[in-house]
């Protein structure tokens, strides 16, 4: 998470004005029953920050990701740039 880019959803996002920015993106994981949100991190960090309980969110189902996702194979990241 880049603090500057945070901090001026800090000063920008209120109550009042959630509905001017876009929503939200999460796609809906079937295999676990959840969602995994892919747009929007440093906004929804601010509005949880913030103590803001609702915003616009789109949920994208299954069908129109999956041949968008790339597999990757296993791998360690014991020494990887320095992270343990």
């Amino acid at each position: 998470m880049e603090p500057h880019r945070l901090g001026r959803w800090m000063t920008v996002l209120k109550p009042t004005n959630i509905l001017h920015f876009e929503p939200f993106l999460f796609v809906h994981l079937k295999n676990t029953d959840s969602h995994l949100l892919i747009d929007g991190t440093h906004r929804y960090v601010a509005c949880a920050l913030l103590g803001i309980p609702e915003f616009p969110a789109i949920i994208v189902p299954e069908p129109e990701w999956k041949e968008y996702l790339i597999e990757m194979p296993p791998f360690s990241l014991k020494g990887w740039s320095g992270i343990r």
